[in-house]
């Protein structure tokens, strides 16, 4: 997901509401519980959309922020952080919804964002592996993936120095789970993400509860 591109979108149809494009999505508490890496204290939970459910083992300071977004061709199913952020979307006219990332906030010192949902849903052939081909090939929970990190230029929010961002074949026909890490840190703090990361599993959803790409 580009993270820093002001994003403005409109009716999809003439006349047609503007929640069938974009719009928040109706919060879902995600699942939790208690779990031990090797570290600190950690956390697991599970977040659901588009017919998925991705679980993460996350330090237990990196809270789940703001509500899910279904966005025209990608979603994004949650938000977390260790610090607080700031709603970064709105509706400036009745007829489009726009969101900023650098309005989610400024990363602290030690401050660590991650964003995770789907992309690629538009119209058009070979949109899934075009973005499985960029960055690093590699495997997340067995699936085929690609991995590309970056100086925290591409980051929700403003002030990070590292971002990792993963491209994940969810078994769908179209469109990938990704998921990107941004932060502003040391070397203990990146073993962490690159430990969430490892520890990310990526299933199908029966429920189909959670936003879905428009």
């Amino acid at each position: 997901m580009d993270l820093t591109t002001l994003r403005v979108f409109t009716l999809c149809v003439a006349g047609a509401i503007l929640s069938g494009c974009a719009g928040v999505s109706a919060a879902l508490p995600p699942e939790a519980a208690s779990s031990s890496p090797p570290s600190a204290q950690w956390v697991e939970q599970s977040f659901h959309g588009a017919g998925l459910v991705v679980t993460l083992d996350h330090p237990v300071t990196w809270r789940s922020q703001l509500q899910p977004l279904s966005i025209h061709y990608e979603t994004d199913f949650g938000f977390l952080a260790n610090f607080p952020l700031q709603q970064f979307c709105s509706h400036p006219s009745p007829l489009s919804f726009q969101c900023t990332g650098a309005d989610a906030g400024t990363l602290p010192a030690g401050g660590v964002v991650a964003i995770f949902g789907t992309e690629g849903y538009g119209p058009g052939p070979g949109i899934a592996d075009e973005l499985l081909s960029q960055g690093t090939a590699t495997t997340v929970d067995g699936h085929r993936a690609s991995e590309r990190s970056g100086n925290g230029s591409e980051c929700l929010g403003v002030g990070a120095n590292h971002d990792l961002t993963f491209w994940i074949d969810d078994g769908k026909s179209q469109g990938v789970f990704d998921i990107t890490f941004c932060w502003l840190g040391n070397a203990l703090l990146s073993d962490d993400v690159l430990e969430v990361a490892n520890r990310l599993t990526l299933r199908p959803d029966p429920t189909n509860v959670g936003p879905f790409p428009t």
